[in-house]
């Protein structure tokens, strides 16, 4: 009975230690504030803040991996917080301060996000910056919360829901057309001293278009010694060249439109037949086709190609020639006609800093239906630093966030 007894004793006092030591530790934990949490940017130049080892250490390394990815694509830039506690301090209030006090994302863009969790309110937010709360609503972010981050987080496995939900903001990033308006870049106003170098570049140009004007009468005199072909594609390489000068200069898409009239009307010049010398006739698009193959016609169809068929009244000599098209083929390998357009572009594995990825391009030609793929190498992604800390993640991305500005914009969940 003594013995019983001491032994119960034993285990209360073994019960009253343990509770000691856990209420110590919960007295010891550090309470954060704006300016102390560590900045992984500081540490390695990551994107991945885990000062109290909350994310699993092997899970973060992909953490940071997918962010460096996501920036590298959209220019987007995703922090991660992961603390024990802030104090009294609401998570919603903490998480938009420290969004500002690090400035996630480009100043011009202002295209961060921030994934923020605290552990003893337990609570979790994803906040965005003011210029990516049209791309990333407020109710994406508590879909992306409530379907993807709050159900691993019920289940204590807080690393893979924080991957999880990256993985779906990534998936909505890289919407061709969301990604495309992401990617525009921002023009600075030229500052004033630049004044001097854009007049000695209209200068320096407008001598350039002069001896382009001569250089053009004279190559267009040079016909009456050259086939009409020949004489055509000299002609039309000038043409594009004015264009391209037009542009810079839009009064002289006038001398583009005098080139293109010159050029057109020595595509049509008749010639003479060179089997018996008399002048050639000219097939119209429908009288043309009977002579032309196949492939051929599929490929004025798809305006890969132009042909202008030419036939001899008196000896029925014909000769056909071929122009470029409008619109640029590649030849396909089966038929042989020049109608294969590319179809589909997807990347089949992401590249990381350890490996490279691989793309899948998929090509269909218009003529036979006959598909082809091929297989391409993304290059691994390249760290300016791959140090790491212990207060929080390496990675790459940068020493320093993009002066990003937040206004609230995000949701929040507990859990």
């Amino acid at each position: 009975m003594q013995k019983h007894t001491r032994k119960i004793i034993s285990m209360r006092k073994l019960f009253t230690f343990i509770s000691l030591i856990a209420c110590v530790s919960l007295l010891a934990q550090h309470v954060y504030t704006v300016e102390t949490v560590p900045d992984p940017k500081k540490f390695g130049g990551g994107y991945v803040s885990n000062p109290d080892g909350l994310l699993s250490p092997q899970v973060v390394p992909y953490i940071d991996t997918l962010c460096a990815q996501i920036e590298h694509d959209t220019e987007v830039q995703i922090a991660v917080v992961a603390l024990g506690s802030v104090g009294n301090v609401p998570y919603d209030q903490f998480s938009v301060r420290l969004a500002n006090y690090w400035g996630i994302g480009k100043a011009e863009k202002n295209t961060g996000i921030l994934i923020f969790w605290v552990a003893d309110q337990r609570k979790v937010r994803i906040d965005t910056g003011r210029g990516i709360e049209q791309y990333l609503t407020d109710a994406d972010c508590g879909e992306i919360l409530d379907y993807y981050i709050i159900p691993h987080f019920k289940k204590e496995e807080y690393s893979g829901g924080i991957y999880r939900g990256i993985e779906v903001i990534q998936k909505k990033l890289m919407q061709p057309e969301v990604r495309t308006e992401l990617l525009t870049t921002y023009k600075k106003a030229e500052e004033p001293e630049w004044a001097g170098w854009v007049s000695w570049y209209i200068t320096l140009m407008m001598l350039a278009l002069i001896f382009l004007c001569y250089r053009s009468y004279r190559d267009m005199g040079r016909r009456i010694y050259e086939s009409n072909d020949i004489a055509f594609r000299r002609a039309d390489g000038l043409a594009t060249t004015m264009v391209v000068f037009g542009v810079l200069f839009p009064p002289l898409l006038a001398l583009w439109k005098w080139g293109k009239k010159k050029r057109d009307k020595i595509r049509r010049q008749p010639f003479d037949c060179d089997n018996c010398g008399h002048e050639m006739r000219l097939l119209s698009e429908d009288e043309e086709d009977k002579y032309l193959t196949a492939n051929q016609i599929a490929e004025e169809k798809v305006k890969s190609m132009d042909y202008d068929v030419w036939v001899c009244p008196e000896c029925s000599n014909l000769k056909v020639l071929a122009y470029d098209g409008e619109v640029n083929y590649e030849k396909c390998e089966k038929c042989g006609a020049k109608t294969v357009e590319e179809t589909s572009d997807v990347t089949i594995t992401h590249a990381t800093e350890y490996h490279a990825g691989q793309g899948e391009k998929t090509y269909t030609c218009l003529n036979c239906g006959n598909v082809h793929k091929s297989y391409y190498v993304i290059p691994r992604i390249v760290r300016s630093s791959s140090s790491s800390s212990s207060r929080s993640s390496g990675g790459g991305g940068g020493s320093s966030w993009g002066g990003g500005s937040f206004g609230g914009g995000g949701a929040g969940r507990g859990y």
